[in-house]
């Protein structure tokens, strides 16, 4: 997860396209035009392809742990899977 800080364009053009972001922020970030909003990593990975305007604020606690996280789930590459066959 990541914890962006967009402006509110931004937000509504997302939730146009019906991308899943979790708006933190709903009413705006102090009363500015700006948004707090949850992401996947993939997401903000598009976002700045897209050259979108936006700060990445998440805290380097929760970016270290889902970069731990992400290394434990990714598969890896170890050739070709070996079949197992139990004698009847």
């Amino acid at each position: 997860m990541r914890l962006l800080c967009l402006h509110a364009d931004t937000v509504q053009a997302l939730q146009r396209l019906g991308t899943s972001v979790d708006d933190l922020t709903p009413s705006g970030l102090w009363d500015t035009p700006y948004h707090l909003v949850t992401v996947s990593p993939e997401q903000r990975d598009a976002l700045q392809r897209l050259r979108v305007t936006l700060d990445d604020v998440t805290p380097t606690a929760l970016r270290d742990l889902s970069a731990a996280t992400a290394s434990q789930i990714s598969p890896r590459a170890t050739g070709p899977a070996e079949t197992v066959v139990s004698p009847s």
